[in-house]
């Protein structure tokens, strides 16, 4: 869902020529601005398809009935329950500011092979418990409820300061500890997962584009470039989708 809108607007942005973050945000509202109803129908489907753990019903704009309006105006309504909507209704604001922002000055190396470089690990664990710890998960919140969905968030807040402070955190026994916490609740944060994996393929774009110096705050360009066949999701918490 995320990855569609961010690849039309890098489309547009390649035809342009080489641009910036602000160029890119502004592309994507643009792409998001268009959308409509066929674009609604097609979502749907592929959603119900699908089939996400805690989908349900909806009283307005269900997924299992034809739209009635555009699909940035669906997600709108469906935008405070759900962290994936929100971001068709915000321009995919929180990849740029939580997930662009956790990567700032850290530089990452996306490999196209071999096992992830601890540097990836470390940056992909920060930019998800970035996610975790600012706002309750919305699959866990859709699953259990905002009770543990919050639970979760307050329990990510200390790892998530000591990612940002470029702690190392798989030499802790308690981070193992909590990730097996989390699993025998059933309690996977999907949702952040996703919204990492989105903010790491919008920073690929970035790279790829010579635009990385908007937001690694850097000032000078880390070797990173796009992996077409390693998935950056396999060190988010090892966590799988439920």
């Amino acid at each position: 869902m995320l990855g569609a809108p961010r690849a039309a607007a890098a489309q547009q942005r390649a035809a342009d020529g080489p641009g910036t973050a602000v160029l890119l945000r502004q592309a994507v509202q643009r792409v998001l601005a268009g959308l409509d109803r066929d674009d609604a129908a097609a979502a749907f489907r592929a959603i119900a398809l699908a089939n996400p753990g805690g989908l349900g019903r909806a009283d307005a704009h269900d997924v299992h009935a034809p739209p009635q309006v555009g699909l940035r105006e669906a997600m709108a309504h469906a935008a405070p329950r759900d962290s994936i909507a929100r971001q068709y209704r915000d321009g995919l604001a929180d990849l740029f500011d939580t997930g662009l922002a956790a990567l700032a000055g850290v530089p990452v190396q996306l490999a196209d092979q071999g096992p992830p470089a601890p540097a990836l690990t470390a940056a992909v664990q920060r930019v998800f418990l970035g996610f975790v710890a600012a706002w309750p998960d919305s699959h866990i919140v859709r699953k259990h409820g905002e009770a543990l969905a919050h639970s979760v968030m307050s329990a990510a807040q200390p790892w998530q300061a000591r990612a940002a402070a470029g702690q190392g955190l798989d030499d802790d026994a308690q981070w193992g500890t909590w990730d097996e916490s989390l699993k025998q609740q059933g309690l996977n944060p999907g949702t952040s997962a996703d919204l990492t994996v989105a903010t790491l393929m919008l920073a690929a774009l970035l790279q790829n584009h010579g635009t990385d110096r908007e937001y690694n705050g850097t000032g000078a360009a880390p070797a990173a470039r796009a992996s077409h066949t390693q998935n950056p999701i396999q060190e988010i918490a090892h966590h799988g989708k439920d």
